[in-house]
C-alpha cells in the first residue's frame, strides 16, 4: 500500500468510534481496574496551571477572554479525570490521555461517577469516545472557538454532569474565569475569616481541626460546595506529589507530601479519587 494509501486507510480507522475505543481509551485497561472497583470509577473536571503569568496580565487576559466566551475556566488547562486517567485535548489537536498527575496542578474537582455494569453509563462512555473521534478527525486547535475548555465541556455534557457549581465552589471558579484569581483560598463558613493554602499539610491541619470543631462541616448539605471546593483543593496537592513521586530523588523539586491523616484519605488507597 502507498503511502497515500496508509495516511487514508489510518483517517478512517480513526474516523470509526470503534477503533477509537481501543487505540485511544484504555478500556481493558478500566474494565480490568472495575473489577477491583465494584464497577464505579470517578469524573472530575481538573484545572492545570500553564506557564507563570503576572498577575496583572491575568485578570485583563481573564476579562478578554470571558468577554469573548472563549474560556470557561480562565487561564488555565482543563481536562477530565475518568478512572485513572486524565483525558485532554491539547493544542496539537489531538485528544491524549496520560496518567493522574500534573507538573503545575490546581485543583480537581468532583463532577460524578460511572457504574459500567450500568448500561446507560457505558452509553455515556460510548459518547465520550465519539466526541473523541470528532476532536482528533474534524477539530482543529483554536484558543477562542476549539480549546481544551470547549472539549472539556463537551465531554461533561456527554456524561450528563455539571461542570458549573454553586455555592463556594461556584464563586471559587467564577474569580478564576472573571478575576484571573489562581490562589487556593477558602472562606471559613463559621468564622467568615479568609485561609490561603500554600501546601498540603496546611490544608489537611485547616481540615482537620474544622470538622473537629463543627462536626456537621461534612455531613449538612448546607456545606456540601464549601467541603467541594476543599476536596478539589486536596486532590490537585495530590496531583503534584504523585507527579513528584514518580521522579528520581535526585530530580525532584522537593520531598513530595502525603500527608498520614488527610481527612479525604489516599485516593488510591481508598478508591476515592
Amino acid at each position: 500500500m502507498s503511502s497515500k494509501g496508509k495516511e487514508d486507510a489510518s483517517v478512517q480507522e480513526y474516523a470509526d468510534p470503534n477503533a477509537m475505543m481501543g487505540k485511544y481509551f484504555p478500556i481493558d485497561v478500566l474494565l480490568a481496574e472495575l473489577k477491583d472497583r465494584g464497577g464505579v470509577i470517578k469524573c472530575k473536571l481538573v484545572l492545570i496551571k500553564l506557564e507563570e503569568t503576572k498577575e496583572l496580565l491575568q485578570k485583563v487576559m481573564a476579562l478578554i477572554s470571558a468577554g469573548l466566551g472563549a474560556n470557561e475556566y480562565g487561564l488555565l488547562h482543563a481536562c477530565v479525570f475518568i478512572g485513572n486517567y486524565l483525558l485532554h485535548f491539547f493544542d496539537d489537536g489531538l485528544v491524549h490521555f496520560t496518567p493522574f498527575k500534573a507538573k503545575k496542578p490546581f485543583v480537581a474537582v468532583d463532577i460524578g461517577e460511572l457504574d459500567l455494569n450500568n448500561e446507560t453509563d457505558i452509553q455515556k462512555l460510548n459518547k465520550v469516545m465519539n466526541i473523541c473521534t470528532e476532536y482528533n478527525t474534524q477539530k482543529k486547535y483554536d484558543r477562542l472557538r476549539c480549546s481544551c475548555h470547549h472539549f472539556t465541556k463537551d465531554v461533561c455534557e456527554a456524561l450528563e454532569m455539571k461542570s458549573n457549581f454553586d455555592g463556594q465552589l461556584g464563586t471559587f471558579l467564577d474569580r478564576i474565569r472573571f478575576a484571573g484569581k489562581f490562589e487556593t483560598t477558602f472562606v471559613d463558613p463559621f468564622s467568615h475569616k479568609t485561609f490561603k493554602f500554600e501546601t498540603h499539610r496546611e490544608l489537611d491541619e485547616y481540615v482537620c481541626n474544622l470538622i473537629a470543631q463543627h462536626p456537621e462541616f461534612d455531613s449538612d448539605p448546607a456545606y456540601i460546595y464549601d467541603l467541594a471546593l476543599l476536596k478539589a483543593f486536596d486532590r490537585g496537592f495530590y496531583m503534584a506529589f504523585y507527579q513528584e513521586e514518580k521522579k528520581p530523588q535526585s530530580k525532584r523539586n522537593s520531598k513530595p507530601f502525603c500527608p498520614y491523616c488527610c481527612p479525604f484519605d489516599d485516593p488510591y488507597k481508598a478508591t476515592l479519587f
